[in-house]
């Protein structure tokens, strides 16, 4: 009895120890994930990400920076400022995501605005028609 008693708690301290060392590589991982995500790494990874050249530089420099600030946009409106490193890796996360796609959609995302600002002017004129007409 005494021998199983000793091997159980061998075994228990092995695994103590096992987990210590997870929680320290969770930790490490963590903690390179957020640096990976801070503003100043999002900005380095969507220029380097974008196709340079003499003749869409502006272009690209401003479609990533609209990208960057509505990815940190939606990130401010999704989690706000919190303390929790889950929720700011999270918020981080999210914020990549959105700043890529708004970054890579940017021609497609100009043209359903201009979209929507033709069907807004269209109703404010249609507007006025009937307003005159009355």
């Amino acid at each position: 009895m005494k021998k199983i008693k000793e091997q159980l708690e061998f075994r228990i301290l092995e695994l103590e120890v096992q987990q210590k060392e997870n929680l320290q590589l969770l930790i490490e991982d963590l903690q390179e994930i957020v640096e990976n995500l801070t503003p100043l790494n999002l900005i380095k990874n969507v220029i380097a990400d974008s196709e340079i050249s003499s003749e869409n530089i502006g272009q690209n420099i401003l479609n990533d920076a609209i990208g960057i600030s509505s990815g940190y946009i939606t990130k401010r409106l999704m989690f706000g400022s919190s303390n929790n490193p889950v929720k700011k890796v999270m918020g981080s996360m999210f914020q990549f995501i959105v700043a890529k796609f708004v970054s890579n959609q940017s021609e497609r995302i100009e043209a359903i605005g201009e979209v929507i600002m033709r069907k807004i002017g269209s109703s404010f004129s249609k507007d006025k028609m009937v307003v005159m007409d009355e």
